[in-house]
């Protein structure tokens, strides 16, 4: 089923123009293909546009796109903008998004990611529409894109970012306050990600004693009855997937060797057993502390910091973006709201 939104896609490039075209609309309700900027201005004057995918091949200028980018912004605020940019056109492309593009996708640009991103746009449009009539988003998550993360710039940033390295193949350090959605959005990650084919799974250091997380990451082999029982780890769970280690500033000296030893070989052994399983899950890990102030505490392994940050996403607290308390609201009302029953409209 096509997702509703109409979007307007603007490419000077005939062929891309016509592939984009097929591309569209086998996942979107409307799709208005054109390749000259007259014949833009002229949808967007006359219909509601939700997401405009402009080519910044339309003009020749570095500075030329940069206008272009911030009079769009500007003249249509309930249209959001995705922008395709070559390699050559990365750094006016992350300036448009600080002049308010919802997002810039590379060329040759990846199928799915550029269908997930104009999702993302629609939600957001949704969102900033009405917030106390903002739909619902489903929070098991089961496709990439369904999490509502905020409207405000600070969540923009972060979720531009998220679109960057989600396919990379390197592990991903998650940081922020207890309760700011480290989990969710690691879920997210892999979900947008290639490894969505597989499992996410997920373990959390803090509740777990040093002998039951490493029982539980690597799987035992055992005999009983004269017959060879085997339990199956997280990291065998998770096999070409994503396995999520959230409060890693908990993990021991001991468990925290035994991790940097993983993610160095990619390799493991179940307890038990001498015969090492080579392991193709991405790692994840989240904390809630300042891990480099544990390092120069001594309470941290360095070298497992520096693998595991060598990419790192921070989550902002909501007093950083007080702008997304009441659509955030907002959405956990109606939620409830249909969970109970009731028929609560509004905050005062």
């Amino acid at each position: 089923m096509n997702v509703k939104g109409n979007i307007l896609v603007v490419e000077p490039n005939n062929g891309l123009l016509t592939t984009l075209d097929i591309l569209l609309k086998k996942h979107f309700s409307k799709v208005i293909s054109v390749s000259k900027s007259d014949d833009m201005y002229t949808f967007l004057n006359n219909e509601e546009v939700d997401v405009l995918i402009l080519d910044l091949s339309i003009t020749t200028e570095g500075k030329d796109k940069v206008d272009l980018v911030s009079k769009l912004v500007s003249l249509y605020p309930n249209t959001e903008l995705v922008l395709l940019a070559t390699f050559a056109q990365v750094d006016t492309a992350l300036v448009g998004i600080r002049a308010g593009a919802f997002d810039f996708i590379p060329k040759p640009w990846n199928n799915e990611k550029l269908i997930i991103s104009i999702k993302n746009a629609i939600n957001i449009k949704h969102h900033k529409k009405a917030a106390n009539r903002v739909q619902l988003l489903r929070e098991g998550l089961q496709e990439g894109g369904n999490y509502f993360w905020g409207v405000s710039a600070a969540m923009k940033k972060m979720y531009n970012n998220v679109h960057k390295v989600a396919f990379s193949q390197s592990p991903i350090l998650i940081t922020g306050e207890c309760g700011c959605g480290k989990e969710l959005l690691a879920k997210e990650i892999h979900f947008i990600s290639q490894f969505n084919k597989a499992f996410f799974i997920t373990m959390d250091a803090n509740s777990l004693s040093d002998e039951l997380f490493m029982l539980k990451l690597l799987g035992k082999v055992e005999m009983i009855d004269g017959q060879v029982e085997e339990a199956v780890g997280k990291l065998e769970l998770a096999q070409d997937g994503t396995l999520f280690i959230n409060n890693v500033e908990r993990l021991s000296a001991d468990n925290q060797k035994l991790l940097l030893n993983i993610v160095k070989t990619n390799t493991y052994n179940k307890i038990n057993s001498a015969t090492s399983s080579n392991t193709s899950v991405r790692l994840l890990f989240g904390s809630q502390d300042d891990l480099e102030k544990r390092v120069l505490r001594g309470e941290f392994n360095e070298e497992l910091f520096n693998r595991i940050n060598d990419i790192q996403i921070a989550i902002p607290s909501l007093r950083e973006r007080r702008e997304d308390i009441l659509t955030l609201a907002s959405i956990f009302l109606e939620k409830y709201c249909r969970k109970y029953g009731k028929t609560i409209k509004c905050f005062t």
